[in-house]
């Protein structure tokens, strides 16, 4: 993608501001105070308790919903209802409030991300807003979006269908500024919990799958530093809360995809499971425990939690109907 500015997004406030100053006085004041709700993110009363997982699920068919539950699996509860989307990819924020998901039409899930759109909702399930359209400031597609440490902020990554490039926007996925400028492709980018960036990029313009590698970014001063350099296809990069390891999705030239866990700098690397298998995204719950889906045949996707130490893996959600995948906590 070229260093051309995303266009203003189509909410700008200057055009709202001028349109107002045209109303008569009590719908005017009504309108701002639409306005002043619409920029507070979508908050539930009360915070989730700590230790609840979200996460996406088609138990209830054929659609993918969102839902929460305990730790161990107990508690099951189900935030949204909507045949006509598949609902997935939830991301608790900061404060436990509030829970940002994509929506796809039934059907086509995270099989097209030029059909995603970005959502919000309390974590009570409550207030359902959607924050960006597809082919929202001229994206060929969008996704990975994930909360800031402070909770004010999202990165993801969008633009072009060549070349793709990372954004930050503010928490309702507007106020977009252009992160990176790179060559090649970058994706999957994730917050450290210190506000640097992990994501998958290339280190020349040509980029063929092989080259995807893990990068570590410093948004404040532009320095990259360079995690992977295997020679094979990486996806998904997360960093454990105490900024000491890194966890990423590495595909195995036998067939599937495994986990590879490694200390920040890319040393020390393992293989989770060993072989080939079907696998998503890691999502770190602790500095030393991250959770995983697992295909489990001949079912679905199960949630499995992973000892980044010891690598045991244990399967939160054994025998569960359907797929349950994308969990966060």
């Amino acid at each position: 993608m070229s260093g051309r500015s995303p266009r203003r997004p189509r909410r700008a406030r200057a055009r709202t501001t001028s349109f107002l100053t045209a109303l008569p006085l009590v719908p005017a004041l009504i309108a701002v105070a639409l306005l002043t709700t619409a920029c507070i993110p979508v908050r539930s009363e009360a915070p989730v308790a700590v230790g609840t997982i979200v996460f996406d699920s088609s138990r209830d068919g054929p659609n993918f919903e969102i839902f929460t539950m305990a730790s161990d699996g107990s508690n099951l509860v189900k935030l949204t209802a909507d045949p006509t989307y598949d609902s997935w990819w939830p991301r608790l924020s900061p404060d436990r409030h509030s829970i940002l998901f994509y929506r796809t039409p039934a059907g086509v899930h995270d099989h097209d991300y030029t059909k995603t759109e970005l959502w919000q909702m309390g974590a009570d399930g409550t207030g359902l807003v959607r924050l960006r359209e597809a082919g929202e400031d001229g994206w060929y597609f969008q996704g990975h979006a994930g909360w800031s440490p402070d909770g004010l902020a999202m990165v993801m990554f969008g633009g072009q269908q060549m070349g793709p490039q990372l954004f930050v926007t503010d928490a309702l996925g507007q106020n977009v500024t252009q992160l990176t400028d790179r060559p090649g492709t970058n994706v999957d980018p994730a917050y450290t919990a210190d506000g640097r960036v992990v994501f998958v990029g290339c280190a020349q313009a040509w980029c063929m799958p092989e080259d995807y590698e893990v990068f570590l970014l410093d948004p404040d001063t532009g320095a990259e530093t360079r995690i992977t350099n295997d020679r094979v296809r990486d996806h998904d990069p997360a960093v454990s809360p105490d900024g000491q390891r890194v966890a990423w999705l590495t595909l195995i030239p036998t067939g599937g995809w495994d986990v590879k866990v490694a200390d920040i700098d890319g040393s020390g690397a393992r293989r989770v499971f060993g072989t080939g298998t079907m696998v998503g995204a890691p999502v770190w719950i602790d500095a030393t425990h991250f959770l995983v889906h697992k295909v489990v045949p001949p079912g679905g996707f199960q949630i499995h939690k992973v000892d980044a130490v010891s690598l045991t893996v244990t399967n939160l959600t054994p025998n569960w109907p359907g797929s349950q995948e994308y969990p966060a906590a």
